[in-house]
């Protein structure tokens, strides 16, 4: 088993590297790439499995990550053309926030795999942060 740590170590390597290299811009096109190749690989391995609804498909992805340790808890609402989702200790989040907070591109892991199941323009027209969670709405 991978230690959270670990994980959320090489992660911030990684951004970071991306980051300086690249710049912040094709970075985050990078990840958004890397969203849909990691949606392409989690169905061909039969990890997760494609619905018919948007929505049962976010579901879907909020189980699996659930499931595999990615985060404690995740709970996901549909409002129409809004989505909310409530994560809740990312593992990846001590980073993300250390990223953000020094100018550099975090993963985005979670939201660029969910938006490659989506396949259709999203905008993330709100993000909350708390001590242990994330918030955020998506216009669909």
């Amino acid at each position: 088993m991978i230690e959270d740590k670990f994980f959320d170590l090489f992660n911030y390597s990684v951004c970071k590297s991306f980051s300086i290299k690249l710049g912040n811009k094709k970075t985050n096109e990078s990840f958004k790439n890397a969203g849909k190749i990691f949606y392409s690989e989690l169905l061909k391995s039969k990890l997760i499995k494609k619905h018919d609804s948007d929505f049962k498909n976010i579901k879907e992805i909020a189980k699996f990550l659930e499931k595999v340790g990615y985060l404690k808890k995740i709970k996901v609402q549909n409002f129409g053309e809004k989505i909310k989702i409530r994560m809740e200790k990312i593992i990846l989040a001590p980073s993300s926030r250390r990223l953000i907070k020094e100018k550099y591109t975090p993963s985005h892991l979670m939201t660029y795999l969910m938006f490659a199941a989506l396949n259709k323009k999203i905008e993330v027209t709100s993000v909350k942060f708390g001590k242990n969670f994330v918030e955020e709405i998506w216009k669909v």
